[in-house]
């Protein structure tokens, strides 16, 4: 897998743009109503729907930007191994996740050990996605799940959120769900200075890590206003050292070799 720069295909950035409008529903709704409206003869509604429009599409272009530059900029090796997959070929790419669903899960110990980089990482959270019932990349953490399929999701989960916008968006999407268990993952991987970075963040800020809903947003002015909630720069430039030092992805694939018997 190339560590060079991924492309955000065109073709995607404009479906991502019309997508996103309709997140901005409570402007895209109120604009079209009011155009409508201006359309026959109702005065200053055509212009004032003129005005929501552009807002609204302004907005859905801005937030495409920052998904197309998270896409482009990451060097998480499982979320690029996903990304590539499906740039190649949307028909291969549906047939690859359908195979991968028959043969990671069935996959003996033996065999998940001897993958290749990036897949491994894949393998195991297909095993543990398919052993829970969850969805792939599902953000969402089972009781069920034993300290080592923990550790493993939510090393995951926080890296590939992690690279691509810090720890505000580790909190803001549905991975936030693996926020209590991140401390003790780092240490069983053998990143105990990121463990207690990440613990004297949380105490610092008075974060509880099992209650951060407040954390969840949906646009991204909501998502402005978490990142303003606290100075994640003073966590987000010391892990991005650590994880890079400390090869965080390696460490992720060589805890999962070393507990194959266990996924």
């Amino acid at each position: 897998m190339s560590d060079e720069r991924m492309k955000y295909p065109g073709k995607y950035f404009l479906i991502g743009i019309v997508s996103n409008l309709i997140g901005y529903f409570f402007l895209t709704i109120p604009a079209l109503i009011l155009l409508i409206l201006g359309i026959f003869g109702v005065p200053y509604c055509l212009w004032i729907g003129i005005g929501l429009s552009v807002l609204a599409w302004g907005a859905a272009f801005i937030e495409q930007i920052r998904i197309a530059h998270a896409f482009e900029t990451s060097s998480n090796s499982a979320f690029r191994l996903a990304m590539e997959e499906m740039m190649k070929d949307h028909g291969s790419a549906s047939k690859r996740r359908e195979e991968a669903r028959i043969r990671y899960p069935n996959l003996t110990s033996e065999e998940l050990a001897a993958l290749g980089a990036g897949e491994i990482v894949e393998a195991a959270i297909y095993r543990i996605d398919h052993r829970y019932e969850l969805p792939m990349y599902g953000g969402e953490v089972s009781d069920r799940m034993s300290p080592v399929e923990r550790t493993i999701y939510a090393i995951h989960l926080f890296d590939l959120e992690f690279e691509n916008g810090g720890l505000c968006q580790f909190f803001a999407n549905s991975s936030r769900c693996a926020a209590p268990y991140l401390a003790e993952a780092l240490e069983d991987i053998g990143m105990a200075q990121a463990a207690e970075l990440y613990r004297t963040f949380l105490s610092t800020h008075g974060i509880d890590p099992g209650d951060l809903s407040h954390f969840a947003c949906e646009t991204t002015s909501e998502y402005v206003s978490r990142v303003a909630l606290h100075p994640f720069e003073d966590f987000d430039s010391p892990m991005q050292r650590l994880r890079d030092q400390e090869d965080l992805p390696g460490r992720l694939e060589g805890f999962i070799r070393e507990h194959a018997q266990e996924i």
